[in-house]
């Protein structure tokens, strides 16, 4: 979960469903195996489209992947989009880059810019502490214990994950089941010590930012997902992202189902790893979003530091952070969900979603598609 600094055609094979579309009409990566159709400019096809598809079907089959998704821009403009698998097994019902999945941690990047979009508009101070009779959220969430150093916790602090908690005993956004963003919130403030002074140690902390979603609600009045959804994705023109519900039954419109790591059978009965036994209304803030690979590839034109579509924020806001990296990434993963958002250079962004990760090991998925990704974009020397 970390980062660094941190319509279409459908074939059918068996056991896996194949969808390519071109957006556009820029590229088409698809090939009818009926029709043995080829539809694609050869050069790129040989080069980019038929390569990376054969890839992420390859890392489909090697980590029992039942749908993933991916969306490329070139200099702020979509230009690749592909989908393999299902968004739901039991029913064959393909996935597309239009699926909306579970982002996780990617969520971060959201709560990040629309902190960085209030500081501009001067709302705001990224050294304001937090909490405590002086901070912004004062004692609506408890009174932080004398001499702890809560109240000396600043928004950048929390948002460097540089707070002074930790994860010991637990995380407690994964923990106290049935507890509300505001009695979990009370719960670590009076009761868990600091493991060390804020601002001099990174430990990447989930509870970080489910306080600075509060922040976002004291300063703006309104909710954190309305705030996000009206000043930050409503000017990129995404309106079908929101936050994410608990159960199965409860899947929104076209949201993928999710799976747990089907070929780690010790995990598919543990509750802690059933992707329906998830708070994810209390993660909102810190990986609570439900999104598409298109919309997100949207978002993250508008956060690239680059001319041609305007950004959210300014570059120099974004300097004082990772997303100011020439290179940058950021992962996400629950149980049932796998996510990157990536800006590879300045020229090219890249999306990937899937509906399962693995149990063992949660970064193994995202750095073997990040890598393989990274490495097929690369050899791309003339975009359409």
């Amino acid at each position: 979960m970390k980062s660094r600094s941190d319509k279409h055609r459908s074939l059918r094979a068996p056991g896996l469903t194949i969808v390519a579309i071109a957006l556009l009409a820029i590229m088409q990566c698809a090939t009818s195996r009926s029709k043995q159709e080829h539809t694609t400019a050869p050069s790129l096809a040989e080069t980019v489209c038929t390569p990376l598809h054969n890839s992420l079907a390859d890392t489909c089959r090697q980590f029992d992947v039942p749908g993933l998704t991916i969306v490329v821009t070139y200099k702020e403009r979509l230009v690749y989009s592909d989908a393999v698998g299902y968004a739901d097994r039991e029913d064959s019902e393909p996935v597309s880059p239009e699926s909306l999945f579970r982002i996780a941690s990617v969520s971060k990047v959201i709560t990040e810019i629309a902190l960085l979009k209030l500081s501009e508009e001067k709302k705001l101070q990224l050294d304001d502490v937090v909490l405590g009779e002086n901070g912004i959220l004062g004692t609506a969430f408890g009174t932080p214990p004398k001499g702890s150093q809560i109240d000396k916790i600043t928004v950048r602090n929390l948002m460097d994950h540089k707070s002074g908690w930790t994860n010991s005993p637990n995380d407690p956004m994964f923990n106290y089941p049935g507890l509300s963003q505001k009695d979990l919130i009370t719960l670590v403030v009076t009761t868990r010590k600091l493991a060390s002074a804020p601002g001099s140690t990174y430990y990447y902390l989930n509870f970080g930012y489910c306080v600075l979603g509060r922040v976002i609600e004291k300063i703006t009045g309104m909710t954190y997902e309305e705030y996000v959804q009206r000043e930050v994705l409503a000017p990129c023109g995404i309106s079908d992202m929101q936050i994410g519900r608990n159960s199965l039954a409860d899947r929104l419109p076209g949201e993928v189902k999710y799976y747990p790591t089907l070929g780690e059978v010790r995990y598919q009965t543990l509750p802690l790893f059933s992707p329906y036994n998830l708070d994810v209304a209390r993660m909102d803030s810190h990986g609570g979003w439900v999104a598409s690979a298109i919309d997100l590839a949207k978002f993250m034109t508008r956060i690239d530091r680059e001319p041609i579509v305007p950004d959210i924020v300014s570059s120099e806001q974004m300097k004082g952070t990772y997303l100011g990296y020439e290179t940058w990434w950021k992962n996400g993963s629950l149980p049932g969900t796998t996510s990157i958002v990536c800006r590879l250079n300045s020229d090219i962004n890249f999306v990937v979603l899937a509906n399962t990760r693995t149990e063992l090991d949660p970064n193994r998925i995202n750095k073997a598609l990040r890598i393989a990704i990274s490495s097929y974009l690369e050899k791309i020397q003339d975009w359409p």
